[in-house]
């Protein structure tokens, strides 16, 4: 059962559009890449099939290897578009929710998707280790979740570009506590950033944790990474 959630304050509007605004500008670039692969691709299936007809007499079915290529060639395409397409459906979802409603979800497709949405940010020299637990659903806003994980993926990244050979953690467990409570934990062991970098990274996240009664602890220092633990009640 879905819930609309309690009107949020202009910090969290802000927030949003900062978190958004940077995926938005990033995922550019990555949707272009197999778009553009993908106009040229069919482009020369169409090249070929055109000089077929244009030099046929009559009825003249393509060779075997011809039709392998083109068939080939739009299948290659055919991949690169549904690439294309779970990226561009991915971000819609984070950058545009009708409403803010509270819904029980399986938590670990909204880290999948949040990670897709930034994982070309990271640099070539940083590792990425993914470890999460089988865990039951919890009540979130989905794709606020989403934009918040997002957003402090981006600054993980940021943290470790230009910082030679890095690694970045995101992992998921559950703690037993009062109440067992699910534990998202990422970080990083790059440059970090300061407070006050810190608490902009942090605003959307801590948000979205406190409207279900969890809470966002952030730690970071210039020169020591950044560690990000977001708790939400299961």
């Amino acid at each position: 059962m879905a819930r609309t959630s309690q009107e949020p304050p202009d910090s969290y509007a802000q927030a949003r559009r900062e978190a958004a605004g940077l995926l938005a500008v990033g995922m550019t670039q990555q949707l272009a890449t197999p778009l553009g692969n993908i106009h040229q691709l069919l482009g020369n299936a169409v090249k070929v099939l055109d000089h077929h007809v244009a030099n046929a007499k009559g009825p003249d079915p393509l060779g075997y290897n011809e039709s392998k290529d083109i068939r080939e060639t739009i299948a290659e395409a055919f991949l690169l578009s549904a690439t294309a397409a779970r990226l561009a459906t991915d971000l819609a979802q984070a950058l545009h929710s009708p409403q803010q409603t509270i819904e029980s979800v399986e938590i670990n497709p909204l880290i999948n998707q949040a990670l897709a949405l930034v994982r070309h940010r990271f640099a070539t020299a940083t590792e990425l280790f993914i470890d999460l637990a089988t865990t039951p659903s919890v009540s979130i806003n989905p794709s606020s979740f989403v934009l918040c994980l997002a957003r402090i993926l981006l600054a993980s990244a940021d943290s470790t570009r230009q910082a030679g050979e890095t690694a970045v953690s995101l992992r998921s467990r559950i703690e037993q506590r009062k109440r067992p409570t699910l534990l998202i934990t990422i970080a990083d062991n790059g440059r970090g950033m300061k407070k006050e970098q810190l608490a902009i990274v942090i605003q959307l996240a801590d948000w979205v944790a406190r409207e279900v009664s969890g809470n966002v602890v952030a730690a970071s220092e210039p020169g020591s990474g950044a560690t990000f633990e977001i708790r939400i009640p299961i």
